[in-house]
């Protein structure tokens, strides 16, 4: 029990580690600071692949039963790429 707690709290804390690297490279692409548009994009789209990853592995983590493409057949999906989940977290 506690080893699966460990798990999904790790995998939690990839999906966020994930989405601050998201939204940094968006902010990059939109303001073109530092680094070419181009390059902008390659990372965007590799923390985007990230961020759908680690939001997959912490659906299964969570799920145990369920199949690889079950996250995937979730209505809205994505939407859960978006959340944060700070008030998942259990206090025990």
């Amino acid at each position: 029990m506690a080893s699966t707690k460990t798990a999904i709290s790790d995998l939690l804390n990839g999906k966020r580690i994930s989405q601050f690297w998201l939204v940094f490279s968006t902010i990059g692409l939109i303001s073109g600071w530092l680094y070419s548009p181009i390059i902008w994009i390659a990372i965007f789209l590799t923390c985007l692949l990230w961020l759908v990853s680690a939001s997959g592995l912490l659906w299964l983590a969570r799920n145990p039963g369920a199949h690889v493409f079950d996250f995937y057949r979730t209505p809205y999906w994505w939407l859960k790429l978006l959340d944060f989940e700070f008030k998942k977290e259990s206090k025990e």
